[in-house]
C-alpha cells in the first residue's frame, strides 16, 4: 500500500523503492507504432512519494543505447503525470528508438537511475 503489489498482466515490477517500473516477462516491445522518429512507447514510472498535486511535470530524464548496433537516444526530460486505479500516481514518459535490435532504456529521477534491457521486434 498505496501500490499495486503485482504488475500488469505479462508483466513484473523491477526496481527499488526511489525508482521502479514495469518490465514484459518476455523482454520484448514488438508491433510499436512506427513514425519518421522511429518505435515509439509509453513508460509509466513510480517512486514512493510522487504526488501529481506537488509535481506535475516531473523531471525525469530518459535515454537508451543500442546494445547491438552504435544509435544512442540522447537523455531528455518529457515526464507527464498520470493515474490508474490500480496503480495511483506515477510519471509518464514516452521514447522513441530509432531501429530494431536490443535496447537498454535509463531512466533518471531525484538522484536515482534505474536501466533495464529489452528486445525492440516488429
Amino acid at each position: 500500500e498505496p501500490y499495486a503489489a503485482t504488475a500488469a498482466e505479462g508483466n513484473f515490477w523491477y526496481g527499488t523503492e526511489a525508482l521502479w517500473t514495469d518490465v514484459r516477462r518476455d523482454g520484448m516491445w514488438y508491433g510499436l507504432p512506427k513514425s519518421e522518429g522511429g518505435y515509439g512507447n509509453k513508460l509509466a514510472w513510480w517512486h514512493d512519494g510522487y504526488s501529481i498535486e506537488a509535481e506535475p511535470v516531473p523531471e525525469i530524464t530518459l535515454s537508451a543505447r543500442q546494445l547491438d548496433g552504435e544509435a544512442v537516444v540522447e537523455p531528455y526530460i518529457d515526464g507527464t503525470n498520470a493515474f490508474h486505479p490500480d496503480y495511483g500516481e506515477f510519471m509518464m514518459t514516452g521514447i522513441e528508438l530509432p531501429m530494431l535490435g536490443c535496447w537498454e532504456i535509463s531512466a533518471a529521477y531525484k538522484g536515482e537511475r534505474l536501466s533495464f534491457v529489452v528486445w525492440i521486434a516488429p
